[in-house]
């Protein structure tokens, strides 16, 4: 066990093992037991090996319990209704205190990977716009938690028309996210006019 014992800006830092004393009157007893008031205040913080820490203050005589570790989840997400491809997953979220979502390029695809609208830029923003949202409902979250998306272009290719397609499918957040519109030579399918990337936060429970 490490114990910081501080007194006014003075610090001794000390590796302890029970039963061993603490300068200053302080003991520290097999158990973590009752400890012998010092002469004055003090401040002793005991970090544990498991990533516990106790506090003393005011004498030592207050306590406050242990630092919660907060378990992080990491999940990636292929849902049903969009293409498998082992090289890749469609959505990863990580969880914790609140959800973070990424979601990979959505193009406009159906769920056996057969693209949709070829050569028509706003029907492949609609169903771009729907791959996305399948995305983000396998992660428990929705457009309304996006805080940042990245939309490419084909160079050549309307951006305004595929933009009000997103909208129609979408609606208009209250709050819009961050965005980037990035005109490319070409994307990774040949027939693909646009794609979509997004980042999402979301409360945990719900």
């Amino acid at each position: 066990m490490r114990a910081l014992v501080y007194r006014g800006h003075r610090r001794v830092e000390l590796e302890r093992v029970p039963d061993a004393d603490v300068p200053g009157g302080l003991a520290l007893p097999a158990g973590e037991g009752e400890l012998r008031r010092p002469q004055r205040p003090c401040v002793v913080v005991l970090a544990r090996a498991d990533g516990g820490v106790r506090k003393r203050v005011a004498g030592c005589a207050a306590i406050m319990q242990p630092r919660r570790r907060i378990a992080v989840t990491i999940r990636h997400l292929n849902p049903e209704t969009l293409p498998s491809n082992p090289a890749f997953s469609q959505a990863v979220a990580v969880e914790g205190a609140y959800r973070t979502v990424w979601v990979g390029g959505q193009g406009a695809v159906d769920a056996e990977g057969n693209v949709v609208g070829k050569g028509d830029v706003v029907a492949q923003a609609e169903q771009t716009a729907r791959n996305l949202l399948a995305a983000l409902a396998a992660a428990e979250a929705g457009i309304d938690d996006v805080v940042k998306m990245t939309v490419f272009v084909v160079a050549g290719q309307p951006a305004l028309p595929a933009y009000e397609a997103f909208q129609r499918v979408w609606g208009t957040p209250a709050n819009p996210p961050a965005l980037s519109l990035v005109y490319v030579a070409a994307l990774f399918h040949p027939d693909f006019l646009l794609e979509v990337e997004a980042v999402a936060v979301a409360a945990v429970g719900t």
